[in-house]
């Protein structure tokens, strides 16, 4: 998948949207602004934004360790009262590697739950529009930790394993993104074939 990472890949999907600030490195969500600010514009009526004094964050891994719990607490709320889904199975981001250290690996466990909720909300077109805006490389690394994470909250949540029922949601959102992907896929490469045509014939 060339250069890209999951964490790159999360990274740019993070700066898909309309952030007061751009965010360069994973370790600048580690203060949970940016999560908030994502999760208030999916549901800005669950995800009220959580005031934030300026400048009271900064060293103060107490106030950080808070936050992270209030948005998670938040957002774990979304995934049973919305989705219908328990994320108490899967193992939390650990709040304090987060806030002392500002540990990538944790934040990035945070965001991927962010962005399967994401997918999953009223407003998953867009954001899976956004997803697909991405190069085919960070694609593939969203659809692996969706897939991922979405595949934990079944087994979490179906006592039923292995009867045939209508599909899930998860099954449903992810063969929505998965279309989307391919269609863009075949107008690029339509495209791509349009202009070697054109270009071979300026040459002749």
């Amino acid at each position: 998948m060339n250069n890209e990472t999951l964490e790159s890949s999360i990274l740019k999907w993070v700066n898909t949207f309309e952030l007061k600030n751009p965010v360069k490195t994973i370790e600048e969500l580690y203060d949970g602004v940016v999560f908030n600010e994502i999760l208030n514009d999916i549901n800005p009526v669950w995800f009220k934004a959580i005031q934030t004094n300026e400048g009271e964050s900064d060293g103060n891994w107490v106030v950080i360790f808070n936050r992270l719990k209030k948005i998670y607490s938040l957002l774990s709320g979304y995934y049973a009262e919305e989705l219908g889904q328990s994320v108490v199975e899967i193992e939390s981001p650990n709040f304090n590697l987060i806030s002392k250290n500002k540990d990538k690996r944790e934040i990035v466990k945070f965001a991927q739950l962010i962005l399967v909720l994401a997918v999953q909300s009223e407003k998953n077109r867009e954001y899976i529009q956004k997803i697909t805006s991405l190069n085919q490389a960070n694609q593939q690394w969203i659809m692996i930790s969706i897939e991922e994470i979405m595949d934990k909250l079944s087994k979490v949540n179906d006592p039923n394993e292995g009867i045939i029922n209508e599909p899930s949601q998860n099954e449903v959102t992810i063969r929505l993104l998965k279309a989307e992907r391919d269609e863009l896929y075949e107008k690029k490469k339509e495209l791509s074939n349009k202009l070697e045509s054109v270009q071979r014939e300026n040459v002749i």
